[in-house]
């Protein structure tokens, strides 16, 4: 690469990295101040410095901008949500509740089926009620989860009208890190309610929803003790 080309670039860098210290704040939950985006950033930019391409570190600027102020996150909220990606001995995922809106945190019907019942596992549309030792994949509703950043998108995008965010946590020995259910856990995993297939209650362990750009957190062990 041109000698000048490349140290324009590198210049580049230099001033986008001080753009990233604009993003920070105290106030909520900042990805900026997470291990990961650090890890990131700092990978970013070697690549960008060794290709003599800017547009790589520009873009994750992009994507932290976009995704780090909007519907702010309280504090410790997103600490529990880095404690469940740090543990070593689960995964966690993200379905996506269609159609629901605001979700109250009072005793809701919609809360008490999903915490003391299961979620439903239904698949596509067009698959049916799942008969007996039918176990549709976990990933036709929960979406895996391996860092914050994407935790974070998922939890403040919405779906189908519907602000709301089931958190599931299921243990290592009873899946891999894409939700795909190890051979011979299916009965750890499964439940059925109704004839319909659903994952066992106590693999969900929260609900996150945002009304006017706040966002709140349902913790299950909370809610099912405020609602016994």
């Amino acid at each position: 690469m041109n000698f000048f080309k490349k140290t324009k670039e590198i210049s580049k860098i230099k001033e986008i990295l001080k753009k990233f210290k604009t993003l920070e704040n105290d106030n909520y939950f900042d990805l900026l101040k997470t291990n990961y985006i650090k890890l990131l950033i700092n990978q970013t930019v070697e690549k960008s410095i060794n290709e003599g391409n800017s547009f790589y570190i520009q873009n994750l600027f992009n994507i932290i901008e976009s995704w780090n102020s909007i519907r702010p996150i309280p504090i410790e909220t997103g600490k529990w949500f880095e404690s469940l990606i740090g543990n070593n001995d689960s995964y966690i995922g993200i379905h996506k509740t269609g159609g629901c809106g605001k979700i109250s945190t009072n005793n809701n019907t919609f809360l008490q089926n999903i915490f003391n019942i299961g979620l439903y596992i239904t698949g596509d549309l067009l698959s049916g009620i799942a008969k007996d030792k039918e176990y549709i994949p976990l990933t036709k509703n929960i979406t895996p989860i391996i860092n914050i950043l994407d935790l974070i998108i998922y939890i403040k995008s919405s779906y189908k009208n519907s602000t709301g965010s089931i958190i599931t946590s299921i243990p290592n020995k009873y899946v891999d890190s894409n939700y795909r259910v190890i051979p011979g856990c299916e009965e750890k995993i499964y439940t059925y309610i109704n004839g319909q297939l659903a994952l066992k209650p106590e693999y969900i362990v929260g609900f996150i929803t945002y009304d006017n750009n706040l966002c709140e957190t349902i913790l299950k062990e909370d809610f099912l003790y405020k609602n016994r």
